[in-house]
């Protein structure tokens, strides 16, 4: 194994002191504290709007580089503070993704490099994550150095941030730039990691799966509360994340009497959710439902460890995802309900590691949320051989080996 290199993040996504989360910043703490883990030294060059302070982890240096705050501005035409972790409406964000290639932190790159160049040393090691602006970043001060481009999401079609055709081929040949140059890329899924390979080149590109902390397995697993269920979806909701089966199984064991709001609550916490209130109003099932912004980390995983159950998104349309709430799930150590297609990577790994289960029809919802009204214990909780798949710890050696590969070359010379 390799050790003691100076290693230079470029992370335009990072956490903050205070407030939410989002989930690429996670992604950037995680890799961060793998590569202290690993004995490195890391500088990491981040992006925190006006007010915010990064977080400081032990064997981390961090450099904060302010930026024009989109999400913020964009908030407060709405009427209301928008944060890194709020953000806008979905329009705006939208609107923004749109008029702003790569990304909306583009405003981040020039202080950036001002910043990785502070940093940077002959024989550093470069990892770029979190926003592809980090890889347009990374591509103009790595030169001969190492540099590992790691990917949370799609650059191009990405179904979640439709761009346009004339966009679209900004983004391609903008991936073509960002990407070409890294010595290796990373990203979080074999779906995705097959669809770059085939760009890349098969060689040049790694599954990098996030993870949760080794630390939460040695808790114990919190029981549930006596009495309601409580069913959690925690983080952004995005709008194609169809919910129409769960209203409408809900509005039918209601009318069946199989349930009620004192024995079924569904929690839904976190960004853009606010349609949720709307929707199910309009399918006559309001009472069923809880609907909250984000909340402190600290928070969340509190709701997370004492819920029912956790709720987690399939996409018809989306065969690479794998939130970073997946982890989050796992390390809570509560059964995961899976909505939509079973056919997903996610869904695979929950049937395959006895995670949780999967719902794909009005059918399936009703009889879970049927279950779990009469009893909060009716899915059995993740072991904990099926949950240590998914840390860091698992994690950090894969990176451990990435870093060994791309390195070797200069080793040697």
């Amino acid at each position: 194994m390799t050790t003691g290199f100076d290693i230079v993040v470029l992370a335009p996504l990072y956490p903050t002191v205070a407030g939410a989360v989002p989930a690429a910043a996670m992604r950037s703490r995680g890799l961060c504290r793998a590569l202290v883990d690993l004995g490195h030294r890391v500088d990491v060059v981040c992006g925190m709007p006006l007010g915010a302070s990064p977080e400081q982890l032990e064997g981390v240096v961090t450099h904060a580089t302010r930026w024009v705050d989109f999400d913020g501005i964009l908030g407060r035409v709405r009427g209301a503070p928008a944060t890194q972790a709020s953000g806008p409406a979905p329009a705006g964000r939208a609107l923004a993704s749109r008029l702003l290639p790569p990304d909306r932190y583009v405003t981040w790159i020039p202080g950036a490099l001002v910043g990785a160049r502070r940093s940077l040393r002959d024989d550093s090691v470069i990892l770029s994550t979190s926003a592809k602006s980090a890889h347009l970043a990374a591509r103009a001060i790595a030169g001969h150095r190492p540099w590992i481009a790691d990917l949370n999401d799609p650059w191009t079609d990405n179904p979640h941030m439709p761009v346009g055709a004339v966009r679209g081929r900004v983004d391609s040949r903008l991936e073509a730039l960002g990407l070409g140059g890294a010595t290796h890329i990373t990203t979080v899924t074999p779906p995705l990691r097959d669809e770059l390979a085939a760009r890349f080149g098969d060689d040049r590109v790694t599954t990098l799966m996030s993870g949760f902390d080794l630390g939460n397995l040695d808790g114990p697993i919190a029981e549930p509360p006596a009495g309601r269920s409580v069913v959690l979806y925690a983080g952004t909701l995005y709008e194609r994340f169809d919910l129409e089966p769960l209203y409408r199984a809900l509005a039918a064991e209601r009318d069946a009497g199989t349930i009620t709001p004192a024995s079924l609550l569904m929690r839904f916490v976190g960004r853009l959710n606010e349609r949720v209130r709307d929707e199910s109003a309009a399918h006559g099932v309001a009472e069923f439902f809880e609907v909250s912004g984000p909340v402190p980390r600290a928070e969340i995983l509190s709701l997370m460890s004492t819920a029912t159950a956790l709720l987690l998104p399939l996409y018809e349309e989306d065969p690479y995802s794998l939130p970073m709430k997946f982890y989050e799930y796992v390390g809570a150590g509560r059964p995961i309900v899976a909505l939509g297609p079973a056919d997903r990577f996610a869904a695979r790994l929950i049937e395959d590691n006895a995670l949780g289960a999967v719902v794909s029809s009005v059918a399936d919802v009703a009889a879970i949320v049927r279950r779990l009204a009469d009893d909060p214990h009716a899915l059995p909780v993740p072991t904990r051989a099926s949950r240590e798949l998914f840390t860091w710890e698992r994690t950090t050696e894969t990176l451990a080996e990435i870093l060994e590969q791309v390195t070797s070359t200069r080793r040697r010379g």
